[in-house]
């Protein structure tokens, strides 16, 4: 049984690629090398442009899954404050796993992250860290 479980939050610059993709997604198949121009002209993203090429693909391997009218609400709904879904989860998760539960986001400079988990972390789908 694990004693605590770490949850980590995407950051905010995942949020504006992954929405994005999802409008791309929505009508047809995204062209991966249009999006990567698209986020290097974006001086915010420019820095993050090592980790956007590797999560564009996994993105779009992801929202292939989805049916369009989910991706429709999902856009609608924009950025969805996970951390305050999951905190509403908190003694739920605690109770079921017998452990202690924190929540981070990845972004955060007081997480505890030993293995890097958080950077593994896209919008709707947190990463996890075990002890």
């Amino acid at each position: 049984m694990p004693k605590h479980i770490y949850y980590y939050t995407t950051a905010s610059w995942k949020w504006r690629v992954y929405l994005r993709v999802l409008e791309k997604t929505i009508d047809s198949h995204p062209n991966i090398g249009e999006l990567m121009k698209e986020f290097a002209a974006d001086s915010n993203l420019k820095q993050h442009m090592k980790d956007i090429a590797a999560i564009v693909p996994k993105i779009i391997k992801s929202l292939n899954k989805v049916s369009s009218e989910r991706k429709g609400n999902m856009l609608k709904i924009g950025i969805a404050d996970e951390k305050a879904v999951l905190d509403s989860a908190i003694t739920l998760f605690g109770d079921r796993f017998n452990a202690e539960v924190s929540i981070y986001s990845e972004d955060s400079d007081q997480r505890f992250d030993p293995k890097n988990r958080a950077a593994m972390a896209i919008p709707y789908q947190p990463a996890i860290y075990v002890e």
